[in-house]
């Protein structure tokens, strides 16, 4: 054989099993019956093409889903992501843009991570706010 092997997506039935298996996770009640119900409308409602890879992602994000419906205090988006691309981080890569202080001054901030741009060391450095202009 020389393409590659092609493969049978699973049927409709196991897809709609491994959903309902996913709520499992969620509170029981009112809230695992919208979630499960919801959640099968959208994977009868796609294309069929598409029907494995949106099971596969209800399945595997089950548990953020679990801790965003359980909590009550909504997580601040900082604490569950990396704030700061990995180039930034690295300092291999900043997106650079001019921003502007409350008495005019300019100054460059990088638009990905936040982190102002400083020139140089010694007496002579640009500082947050200083402006550069």
């Amino acid at each position: 054989m020389t393409g590659p092997a092609l493969t049978r997506p699973p049927p409709p039935h196991v897809l709609q099993a491994s959903v309902v298996a996913s709520t499992w996770a969620l509170p029981r009640g009112a809230v695992r019956d919208r979630y499960r119900q919801e959640l099968l409308a959208e994977l009868h409602a796609s294309a069929p093409h598409d029907r494995t890879g949106y099971a596969v992602g209800v399945v595997t994000h089950a548990w953020a889903l679990r801790l965003a419906v359980k909590d009550e205090q909504p997580v601040a988006k900082e604490a569950t992501m990396h704030t700061k691309p990995l180039t930034c981080r690295l300092g291999l890569h900043h997106v650079w843009h001019t921003y502007s202080t409350e008495d005019g001054n300019r100054y460059l901030r990088c638009t990905r991570c936040g982190k102002e741009y400083t020139r140089g060391g010694g007496s002579g450095s640009m500082t947050a706010g200083a402006g550069y202009w």
